[in-house]
């Protein structure tokens, strides 16, 4: 299990480059306005997971990247979704809102209540619920959307950040027990999820949004 897990995590670590590679490729023959900030995206989690990659494989504390992440991805997908709802405006203040609050509240987090050398299960958690707001924000304005792409991407964010909320939550409490099964299942759970977000980017770029004729 532990030889799984860590070969699961490396994976992970790396699950952008695909993506990435792809959109690079593709972006002069066609795109999308949400093309760049997944580029970014996919860049900061690249370079995040594999520097939190070669930190852990020399038993080195990488916890501190967990508030990185967090700082630097919420207001990515934030502009993800300004760029998807860039014709409501209602929606993009709440964006905004969203994006603010939760970037301020990991910054204080980190400071005051837990510090670099812990894992950010305080921030990452509002962050999830931000970003799980965003996307159903998008599900509930979209019969009003125009065919912009996006559903496949924000569907799949859904899905992890919904599927990991109690291991965010959690994190912590886990990595204090003497047995760590648990946290390595849970964990390898997310990876997964995580690897599946990257890759779904993939197939956006070919399926238009599904539309519904009635009947």
């Amino acid at each position: 299990m532990n030889t799984f897990a860590l070969g699961l995590a490396d994976i992970a670590s790396y699950a952008a480059i695909p993506s990435l590679i792809f959109l690079v490729a593709q972006y002069r023959w066609r795109h999308r306005a949400y093309y760049p900030l997944l580029m970014m995206i996919l860049a900061d989690l690249l370079l995040t997971g594999s520097l939190s990659a070669w930190l852990s494989h020399r038993r080195i504390n990488n916890l501190f990247l967990t508030h990185c992440w967090t700082i630097t991805e919420l207001p990515l997908w934030g502009f993800f979704f300004l760029t998807l709802f860039r014709d409501h405006s209602r929606q993009q203040r709440l964006v905004i809102t969203g994006m603010i609050t939760g970037v301020v509240f990991a910054i204080i987090n980190m400071i005051f209540i837990q510090p670099p050398s812990a894992f950010n299960s305080n921030a990452r958690t509002v962050a999830a619920l931000i970003e799980i707001f965003f996307c159903l924000l998008y599900f509930l304005k979209y019969p009003d959307t125009e065919d912009t792409g996006g559903f496949w991407i924000v569907a799949a964010l859904l899905v992890y950040n919904a599927s990991n909320m109690l291991l965010f939550m959690l994190s912590n409490y886990l990595l204090q027990l003497p047995d760590k099964r648990n946290f390595m299942i849970a964990w390898s759970v997310n990876n997964i999820l995580l690897i599946v977000l990257c890759l779904t980017i993939i197939p956006d770029y070919y399926i238009r949004k599904p539309t519904n004729h009635g009947g």
